[in-house]
């Protein structure tokens, strides 16, 4: 109908003609509780639209359409749906969101939240964590990166030397965040190198490197569009 509805989900939805559930129009409120799963695709219908992911156990959400804001309260979620959400949306404290599908809007991750995931984002704003590795894959910012000074780029390598560069389609504003190397298993060679992200442009550096296995230097290298890392071993 045309009223504002408030819907809570934590079970199986499923409609016909491919369409699980449509809220119609007013300014109406998903909230998903562990367990929640759609047999099709949500729709929010007209009017300003949320999902909110608000589940300590996390959980998984699909295809949707007509939604304006995402909120992630609680829990590590999964969005695997693609093109919607216009506003965008947040990452609380506390809470993770990994991204395998597409947001439409601007992301904002509050301190303590985490964004990961090989899915695409219009612009991201990061005062938390925002993590990359070959497991999850490599985020994909459309547009923007603003990275706060006190955000986390979590950045995963492999001994065979591969990893999961940042996509930055326009500005990567680093603004002396940290870059807190993560290494995964296996035996890692002397001297190793790595594009850590790659933009249309890269503002600003990294203001500090970590790094989670003895090192005797690390050098980051600076383009106009590309940031790389290398490091030599004890």
């Amino acid at each position: 109908g045309e009223f504002a509805d408030s819907v809570i989900n934590g079970g199986t939805i499923s409609g016909s003609n491919g369409l699980a559930l449509d809220l119609g129009g007013g300014n109406d409120s998903l909230t998903l509780r562990n367990g929640s799963r759609f047999v099709g695709v949500v729709d929010g219908g007209s009017g300003y639209d949320r999902v909110v992911m608000d589940d300590a156990a996390g959980g998984s959400f699909g295809a949707s359409r007509n939604f304006e804001w995402l909120e992630v309260k609680q829990g590590a979620w999964t969005l695997t749906g693609s093109g919607d959400f216009s506003d965008g949306g947040a990452v609380r404290n506390g809470a993770t969101l990994i991204n395998q599908g597409g947001i439409a809007g601007t992301l904002t991750v509050d301190t303590g939240g985490v964004y990961a995931g090989g899915g695409s984002v219009g612009n991201l704003n990061i005062n938390g964590t925002l993590r990359t590795d070959t497991g999850l894959g490599r985020a994909t910012i459309v547009h923007d990166l603003n990275m706060s000074s006190a955000s986390t780029l979590a950045y995963g390598v492999n001994a065979d030397g591969s990893s999961a560069p940042v996509q930055v389609g326009g500005v990567a504003n680093l603004n002396g965040a940290t870059l807190a190397v993560n290494p995964g298993a296996g035996t890692y060679p002397w001297q190793s190198q790595y594009t850590v992200l790659q933009a249309a442009q890269v503002n600003g550096t990294f203001g500090r490197v970590s790094i989670f296995f003895k090192v005797t230097a690390t050098t980051e290298t600076y383009t106009p569009t590309q940031v790389d890392l290398t490091y030599t071993r004890n």
